[in-house]
Order: structure tokens, then sequence, then C-alpha cells
């Protein structure tokens, strides 16, 4: 499988999230310094109002980032490594196309939503939650785990790459088709229900496992793109 990868926009978010990280750090240690130093009610009052907050929304900020670009294991090194050995002739684009990870193999084009929890997950249908009452809600808040709709999310990013093939390749039977995949070794998922997009794990000891899902998928007629087809992809948004 070849694996392309726009590693300089990783680098680039990677680098805002640790700077967001050490920035918010050290506004909230100066804030506090100089809410002792100089504080009074007027100016305990403008710092409770104004400063407070967006201190607070600095923080959420840089823990969102931090998930998303540097906590383990990163996506673009989980689906690479859970896809190994699928095909010599698939190619997983990563930050390239207009989804963010997207796998074109002779089973067919698939966009990839990875998900990084770590803690035990209940699936009802299409309804992603992660148990654990009021506290947990805080919990998954404070450190900006909340699920939101991967169902959503997965859908999005098909129809997004499915607008860009059919703009390329008018004639192609591709159907592009969601996948959210659970990249964490530690991720428990209990499925219930009916699943509108397929919810898998990255690694293959994991069931079901992403790679065991795309090699039994059924290939239609026509429903890849071919040798041709993915050298001109690779023209349109790598080389152009």
């Amino acid at each position: 499988m070849r694996v392309v990868t726009n590693a300089a926009l990783i680098q680039r978010n990677r680098t805002i999230a640790q700077a967001s990280f050490f920035f918010s750090i050290i506004v909230l240690a100066a804030s506090f310094y100089f809410s002792v130093q100089y504080g009074n009610a007027q100016n305990g009052y403008i710092f409770n109002c104004l400063v407070v907050p967006a201190l607070f929304s600095a923080m959420l900020f840089a823990v969102r980032t931090s998930n998303k670009w540097i906590r383990e294991p990163v996506a673009w090194n989980a689906l690479p490594e859970g896809l190994k050995g699928i095909s010599s002739d698939a190619v997983l684009y990563q930050y390239v196309l207009p989804a963010e990870h997207v796998l074109v193999a002779p089973q067919g084009v698939f966009a990839l939503v990875p998900l990084f929890h770590d803690r035990p997950l209940v699936v009802q249908d299409n309804k992603f939650r992660i148990p654990g009452g009021s506290f947990g809600t805080i919990f998954t808040f404070m450190r900006q785990e909340q699920l939101g709709n991967p169902v959503a999310r997965a859908t999005e990013a098909a129809e997004a790459v499915q607008e860009a093939l059919d703009e390329h390749f008018p004639d192609n039977n591709v159907h592009v088709q969601p996948i959210i995949v659970f990249t964490h070794p530690n991720t428990r998922v209990e499925l219930d229900g009916e699943q509108e997009v397929p919810v898998v794990f990255a690694l293959s000891k994991q069931n079901p496992s992403l790679k065991d899902y795309v090699k039994s998928h059924e290939t239609v007629e026509g429903g890849t793109l071919t040798a041709e087809q993915i050298d001109e992809l690779d023209d349109i948004y790598i080389y152009e």
C-alpha cells in the first residue's frame, strides 16, 4: 500500500497545538500573578468577566488541538499501521484530498474518520455516547473528548470526496463509503442496533478491524479508481 501524507500540514498543526498549550499555561500563571499583585474590587471584576472566560477558552482550544495532533496514537500513523498488507494497489491519502483520510483500494473508495477515544463507549444505532453520568460529562468536556456526531462527520467526508471524484471523473461508477475508525488500542465499544456508517478498529487484533472490513467488502465492477485515475488524482492534488 502506498501512503501519501501531507507532512507539512501535520507539522504546522502540531506546532500550533504545542504553542497554544504553552501559551495558555503562561497566560494562566501571569493572570494569577497580576490578580494577586494588583487586584482590587474593580480589577477583580474585570478579571473575572473578561480574562477568565478568554483564558478558559484558550485552554480548551489547546487541549482539543493537542488531542488531534499530538495525542498518541495519532491517526496518520494508526491508520497505515492497521491497513498494512491490504493490497499493493491501495493508496491511503492523508490530509491531501477533500477529506482528511481517504483509502483507494481494489475494493472501493473509503472516507475514514478516526476517533482517538480510549474510554469505554456505547454505540446505539447511530448515537455515540460515553457512559459516566454527570461527572463523566464534565470530565469528558474538560478533556475535550466529546464525541459529537461521528456519523454526520463521516457522511460529510464521504460526500466531499464523492463530489471531487464526480467532478474529475464524471463517467465513473465509484461510490465513496464512510467508515468510522477507533484508533486507540484500549478502546472498548459496545455496538447495539444497526449502524448507518460502519464502526471498526484500526488494530487488526480488535474486531471488527478496518483491514478485515475493507478486504471483505464486496467489490463492485467499476466501483473504484483505476491506476490511471489514481495517477491523475495525484497530479491534481499532489503535484499541482
